[in-house]
């Protein structure tokens, strides 16, 4: 075997090897794209409600003592324009109004509240091909019997 033919083969191979990875990740992407937001739902292992519920408020308190701490790592250069000169007032709003608001409601939502009235909004009709755009009621992922909105993408408008 020549020096050429050697050249030619390992070049095939090469093109062979790249043709399969190509077809590969062209599987791979394509399978991605058809279940896309097809999630499938939790195991009853895996379900939170408690942490689900609380964890808005928690990374609201963690990110305001992050800011009364110091902040550190992030540049006072952000703040100009602004009538702040240091991330404490900021700080205190995200821990105290913010965090306080999401665990208050948190609160009322799991201990079942009079107050907590579930949302519900009327569908809306594109009017091309008759699918359902905008906000739309739908049943919570979770095992949860309440109700609430999502933004649903899923039209042709």
């Amino acid at each position: 075997m020549n020096r050429k033919s050697y050249l030619r083969a390992s070049a095939r191979w090469l093109a062979a090897g790249v043709g399969v990875t190509a077809a590969a990740y062209g599987a791979y992407v394509g399978m991605t794209w058809y279940r896309y937001g097809e999630a499938a739902p939790p195991s009853p292992e895996e379900q939170d409600p408690l942490l689900e519920r609380f964890m808005p408020a928690l990374n609201a308190f963690a990110g305001g003592y992050y800011g009364l701490s110091g902040a550190d790592g992030v540049p006072r250069e952000w703040l100009a324009g602004s009538p702040f000169s240091d991330y404490v007032v900021p700080s205190l709003v995200l821990f105290v109004v913010v965090g306080g608001a999401l665990a208050l409601a948190a609160l009322m939502v799991f201990r079942g509240h009079p107050w907590h009235v579930p949302l519900r909004a009327p569908q809306r009709r594109s009017s091309r091909r008759g699918s359902s755009c905008g906000w739309q009621s739908s049943d919570t992922c979770r095992g949860c019997s309440r109700r609430r909105l999502r933004l649903d993408f899923s039209c042709f408008c």
